[in-house]
């Protein structure tokens, strides 16, 4: 996958990123709670 509009790309790969270290936090907190 080509990313032709960095400028466009990389808030978007950024925001997932960020998502992604969401999910960590939330998963861990799941398993914090068993």
């Amino acid at each position: 996958m080509k990313a032709k509009k960095p400028q466009t790309i990389s808030p978007l790969k950024s925001l997932i990123d960020k998502s992604h270290v969401n999910m960590d936090d939330f998963n861990n907190q799941i398993e914090w709670e068993k």
